[in-house]
């Protein structure tokens, strides 16, 4: 920034500031010398442009009610989602169970001693 680093700051935040296409292309036209012929300025050129860059996005997330993943879930509605989907666990694994135990066979008592001891397995149609 040999001899002019006030002017370079001038301009960047006039860039950044600008309210027009006019004032943009005004100012870059004024940067590009600038920053043509001198290394310190285009660093510093990157790092403000960098810092600007970050603020704005800082910004907008700040500025927006979603989170990140763009999921927006209002709590009834997620407490409604959780109850459901226990629902449906719950009643599959009632299904589950009600096939289970249709298909196992019972033991009918053959009069092999008391209590049906010694009985064979069969299935007993309901």
């Amino acid at each position: 920034m040999n001899g002019h680093p006030d002017e370079l700051e001038r301009l960047l935040n006039a860039l950044v500031d600008a309210d027009s296409a006019e004032a943009v292309e005004e100012c870059e036209a004024q940067l590009a010398g600038i920053l043509r012929n001198d290394a310190s300025a285009r660093r510093r050129y990157r790092e403000f442009m960098g810092l600007h860059s970050a603020l704005m996005w800082d910004y907008v997330a700040a500025a927006t009610d979603r989170p990140e993943n763009g999921v927006v879930m209002e709590p009834r509605r997620a407490l409604w989602r959780r109850a459901l989907s226990w629902a449906a666990v719950i009643a599959v694994a009632g299904l589950a169970a009600a096939l289970f135990s249709c298909g196992q066979p019972e033991i009918e008592p053959s009069g092999g001693g008391p209590g049906g001891i010694g009985g064979r397995r069969r299935f007993v149609e309901r």
